[in-house]
């Protein structure tokens, strides 16, 4: 129900394509704040050739970085969903919707409160 509402706001349905549009309005963002210290620097005629290689260089540098951000945001959002995938069929429910570990799953170890072991010898303080 939110996802649609969301949708029909013009706003992404998925985290993955939440991240997705925010990066590239960033990478907007800083294409359009590098290309005007570029085109000043592109009329000064003496300079214009290996400015315009700079910017090349990187505008291909920006499209690196950018492209790795949505890759990585990709991979992290598809391992999320397949772990979330795994827990979700890890579990089972009862005839009342409670959802129970399945029986295939160990017990998680319990926290000791109080040390619970062997204290350290202080044989060197005595």
């Amino acid at each position: 129900m939110a996802r649609a509402a969301a949708s029909e706001a013009g706003a992404s349905s998925s985290p993955g394509a939440a991240a997705a549009e925010s990066t590239a309005a960033v990478e907007r963002v800083h294409q359009r704040t590098a290309a005007t210290p570029f085109a000043l620097l592109e009329k000064v005629t003496p300079i214009a050739l290996p400015v315009r290689g700079v910017r090349v260089l990187h505008d291909l540098a920006l499209a690196g970085s950018y492209g790795m951000v949505l890759w990585v945001n990709h991979l992290t959002g598809t391992a999320v969903g397949v772990a979330l995938d795994l827990v979700e069929q890890s579990h089972t429910r009862d005839e009342s919707g409670l959802m129970h570990r399945g029986p295939h799953l160990p017990r998680p170890p319990r926290a000791r409160l109080g040390g619970g072991g062997r204290r350290p010898s202080n044989r060197m303080f005595r």
